[in-house]
C-alpha cells in the first residue's frame, strides 16, 4: 500500500511493507504512529505542530517484538522542521545536532548528545541497543522522554527531562543501564521501571506525581515479573506527590551502604544525632538515625539529611531554590519543638541539635535572599 499527500495523521496497526510518501501532517493529536508495523518505507513526510509528531510502538501479550521496529525512515522525514534519525544496526556514530526525533534499533556505541527534543511519543527510543550514551539533552513535552526496550549497558546522564508524561522508562528486559546526574522534573512518572539490575544515582527527581514507578512484565508462561534488583543512591527525591510507587512490590536497593549513604527524601522526618553503620555512635554524620521505609520490601537504610551534591543553601526549607520569608515561616511554626512534639519539623532543625531554636532562625537569616 502507498500513502501520499494527506493532511491528517497516519496510523498503522499490524500493517507491514507500506510506502508513506510526501505527506504534510499538522495539528493532530498524533502525527505518524506505527504500531506492530514493520518493513515500511517513509520518505518526505513533514510532521508539524502535532501533540506527538512521531511514534513507533510494539505491543504483544508477552511484550515487544524486535521486528516491529525495523522500518526504513530516512532524514527526508521531519518533525517541526528537524530531521528524524531512525537508525537500524548502526555502530559507533553520533546523532547529528539537528535531530528532532531519535530511534535506535539494534545499535551499538551511539552517542546522543546536546539535542533539543520535544513533541514526540518518545524523545529518544532505544530498542535492543547497547553501549550507547544519552547525555546533555533537553527533552520535553513527549509521552516518554527516554525509553529503553530490551536495551542494556547504556548510560543516561546529565539530561534535563521535563514536562513529559514519563521521564525515563527502563522497559522490558533492560538491565545494566546507568541513569545519573539527570534533572527529572514535572513529569507524571519521573522514572518508570520494568527492567532489572540497573543503577541510578545523583539524579534530581522533583515535582513529579510519582518519582519512581516500578511496574512488571508478563513472561511467556503468564507470570508477572516485577522490576527488582535496581540500585538507587544519592538521588534527591523532592516534592513528588509520591516518591515511589510499586505495582507489584519486589526488592530493590535504596542506598550505597555506609558511609556513602542513600537518598535524600523531602518527607523524611527523623534527626541526625548519631553516626556509624548502626547509627549508635556519638556525633552526626549527615545520615538519618533511622531508615526511610518505602514499603515492606524496600527501605533506604542510610537516608541523607540534605540534598546530594551542590547547589544547596542551608535555610531553603521548602526546596523552592530561594531562602525567603516562606522558610522563616516554616521554622517559626516549629519553633521550640523537639522530636515527638506535634509541631516538630526535622527539616527546620538546621544545626541538627534536636530542637528548633534561634540558632536555626539565624542560619536562615544568614542566607536570606540567596538563590540557586
Amino acid at each position: 500500500m502507498e500513502i501520499r499527500a494527506f493532511e491528517l495523521g497516519t496510523y498503522l496497526s499490524d500493517s507491514s511493507n507500506n510506502n508513506i510518501y510526501n505527506n504534510n501532517i499538522t495539528n493532530n493529536e498524533r502525527g505518524i504512529e506505527l504500531m506492530n508495523s514493520p518493513g515500511n518505507i517513509l520518505r518526505n513526510n513533514s510532521l508539524t505542530n502535532n501533540s506527538y509528531n512521531f511514534a513507533v510502538l510494539s505491543a504483544t501479550w508477552y511484550g515487544f517484538e524486535f521486528s516491529h521496529f525495523v522500518n526504513d525512515v530516512d532524514v527526508s522525514n521531519t518533525v517541526d522542521g528537524k530531521p528524524v534519525y531512525y537508525w537500524v544496526s548502526k555502530q559507533d556514530m553520533a546523532v547529528p545536532l539537528d535531530a528532532g526525533y531519535v530511534v535506535l534499533v539494534g545499535c551499538t556505541g551511539i552517542t546522543v548528545q546536546n539535542l533539543n527534543l520535544k513533541n514526540n511519543m518518545e524523545g529518544v527510543l532505544l530498542v535492543s541497543t547497547k553501549n550507547t550514551t544519552i547525555t546533555k539533552n533537553k527533552i520535553t513535552n513527549s509521552l516518554s522522554g527516554v525509553m529503553l526496550i530490551e536495551s542494556s549497558n547504556n548510560s543516561i546522564s546529565g539530561n534535563s527531562i521535563t514536562n513529559n508524561y514519563l521521564g525515563v522508562v527502563l522497559g522490558l528486559r533492560s538491565s545494566g543501564n546507568t541513569v545519573s546526574g539527570n534533572k527529572i522534573t514535572n513529569n507524571y512518572d519521573g522514572l518508570a521501571f520494568v527492567g532489572r539490575s540497573n543503577v541510578l544515582y545523583e539524579n534530581s527527581i522533583t515535582n513529579n506525581c510519582y518519582g519512581v514507578y516500578l511496574s512488571f512484565w508478563v513472561d511467556t508462561w503468564g507470570a508477572r515479573l516485577p522490576a527488582c534488583n535496581n540500585k538507587f543512591y544519592h538521588n534527591n527525591f523532592i516534592d513528588n506527590t509520591q516518591h515511589v510507587y510499586f505495582e507489584i512490590s519486589a526488592h530493590n536497593f535504596w542506598d550505597d551502604d555506609y558511609p556513602s549513604g542513600g537518598n535524600y527524601w523531602t518527607n523524611y522526618t527523623d534527626v541526625d544525632l548519631n553516626s556509624g553503620p548502626y547509627q549508635n555512635e556519638t556525633g552526626s554524620d549527615g545520615i538519618g538515625d533511622t531508615s526511610y521505609a518505602i514499603d515492606e520490601n524496600n527501605q533506604d537504610n542510610y537516608p541523607l539529611m540534605k540534598p546530594w551534591g551542590n547547589p544547596y543553601i542551608p535555610g531553603d526549607l521548602n526546596h523552592d531554590f530561594v531562602v525567603n520569608i516562606a522558610d522563616i515561616f516554616i521554622a517559626a511554626k516549629a519553633f521550640g519543638s523537639k522530636p515527638g512534639d506535634l509541631n516538630w519539623n526535622a527539616v527546620a532543625d538546621l544545626n541538627k541539635d534536636g530542637v528548633i531554636s534561634i540558632r536555626d532562625i539565624y542560619i536562615i537569616a544568614k542566607n536570606y535572599g540567596k538563590t540557586y
